[in-house]
């Protein structure tokens, strides 16, 4: 029968039906039948773990990303910058044959304006008129109204209606008024 290798630094020896085992405490290395010297694979586990632990995290990621991008799609068309941009203000307003004459005015801010929305207050309340307009940046439109089934017309406003990446309208918020008399 054939010695098995040893060293110094030995600790444990095993022999089976001519195979022989040695384990070195210091370099952690098995010798089998044939001589062969393999390393123990005692770090793998750890480094698998790290793999599947990031692989997961990674997962999640996607996972999650899936139901937020959507919904953060559409707020951001939702959202849109045109009302921000733009402004608008009534330069003249006045009433004449059952006819409200305004002079409107765009001041520079870059948006697509598509309608002014004319809000007309009268004795029974308020009604809106959406205007179609093409207006450039620091132009100015003569638009008119027909007046003529509203009694006590006492104020005008308009709110710019700019067009959004969706293909919707925008209608902004009031952005001018003007006292106005209609007979």
């Amino acid at each position: 029968m054939e010695k098995p290798r040893t060293s110094s630094m030995s600790f444990g020896l095993l022999t089976d039906k001519n195979q022989r085992f040695f384990i070195s405490q210091k370099f952690k290395y098995i010798d089998t039948k044939g001589g062969k010297m393999l390393r123990e694979k005692r770090g793998m586990s750890e480094v698998i773990t790290s793999v599947l632990i990031i692989l997961l995290v990674i997962a999640a990621i996607v996972i999650v990303w899936g139901f937020v991008g959507p919904m953060l799609k559409k707020t951001s068309e939702d959202i849109g910058t045109g009302c921000v941009t733009v402004s608008t203000e009534i330069t003249t307003a006045s009433c004449a044959d059952n006819m409200l004459k305004l002079t409107v005015k765009r001041n520079a801010g870059e948006a697509d304006l598509k309608k002014i929305r004319v809000v007309i207050t009268h004795d029974a309340g308020s009604d809106t008129f959406d205007k179609e307009v093409t207006m450039d940046e620091l132009a100015s439109r003569n638009l008119e109204v027909d007046v003529s089934g509203l009694t006590g017309v006492s104020k005008v406003e308009i709110a710019p209606i700019v067009a959004k990446s969706g293909g919707d309208d925008d209608v902004c918020s009031i952005q001018d008024s003007q006292e106005v008399t209609c007979a």
